[in-house]
């Protein structure tokens, strides 16, 4: 193959693949069941004004290890 067409190749698997970087969650993920949000939260979901996220209560503790 020509260092044209292998650069080619190249950029098509980056393109296809992920590239398997490590992240680390840092957040809290909290699961809130739609029957226990207010109409008004719903009602923001439903127009698109917020991501559909609830504010988690602030903590002091350190979210344990991710495995």
């Amino acid at each position: 193959m020509s260092p044209t067409q292998l650069r080619a190749a190249e950029v098509l698997l980056k393109k296809t693949l992920p590239d398997l970087s490590a992240i680390a969650h840092t957040g809290v993920l909290e699961l809130v069941k739609p029957e226990e949000l207010s109409d008004a939260e719903l009602a923001n979901i439903a127009i698109g004004s917020g991501d559909g996220a609830v504010e988690a209560p602030i903590s002091e503790k350190e979210p344990g290890s991710v495995h």
